[in-house]
């Protein structure tokens, strides 16, 4: 039997907010400031160097807004706005992203782990094997207990990948039980209902 190919999912808002924080401020040279931007691209061409990956992806949001905010206006709201510095770098990144061969899944009222979530269902269904590039906890729901989704973080972080076992039925349990304490069951009931492609068990 041929090997599953195994296509590698990334969760690009993750990675530029830590590049945001993280490196020191840069501009190019009409001003336009390019810190976060630098560090995604560094992270992105690492990771594809480290992991010699040979399908890959890199989903987005659109904006701040998505379906959750109408549903309840508070979603998020603790967050505040997008940094006016980091909102140009999106776009920068995600041509980065292109520019190195690596497909861009984006999509307004929608959100990067919502498209993650999507292509991960659809990726397993057409036969391949998936790997979630997050430090996202909330997108451990997707993990499979027959190993086709797991979810990792870039060798150079902290080490953590969640695969289905005991453990982290546990714990995924507690989470889950968390989520529904801020409202999420409503939300899994709204994507049930009217995206049923999206929900993986």
């Amino acid at each position: 039997m041929a090997k599953r190919p195994l296509v590698h999912l990334i969760d690009g808002p993750v990675y530029v907010f830590r590049a945001y924080h993280s490196m020191p401020p840069m501009n190019a040279p009409d001003g336009t400031p390019t810190h976060a931007a630098y560090g995604f691209a560094s992270t992105l061409v690492k990771y594809l160097a480290d992991t010699r990956a040979t399908h890959a992806a890199v989903a987005f949001d659109r904006s701040d807004a998505s379906f959750r905010t109408e549903l309840e206006p508070g979603y998020k709201a603790q967050r505040g706005d997008t940094p006016e510095d980091l909102v140009p770098q999106f776009e920068i990144c995600a041509r980065v992203a292109a520019a190195l061969g690596v497909p861009v899944f984006e999509r307004e009222r929608y959100e990067a782990d919502d498209l993650i979530a999507t292509l991960a269902e659809q990726l397993v269904r057409d036969g391949a094997a998936v790997r979630i590039v997050t430090t996202d906890k909330d997108l451990a729901q997707l993990v499979r207990e027959d190993g086709r989704v797991v979810i990792d973080r870039p060798r150079y972080a902290p080490k953590v990948r969640y695969v289905y076992n005991d453990r982290w039925e546990r714990r995924h349990e507690r989470w889950r039980h968390r989520k529904h304490r801020r409202h999420d069951r409503d939300w899994r009931r709204h994507e049930r209902r009217h995206h049923p492609n999206w929900c993986t068990g």
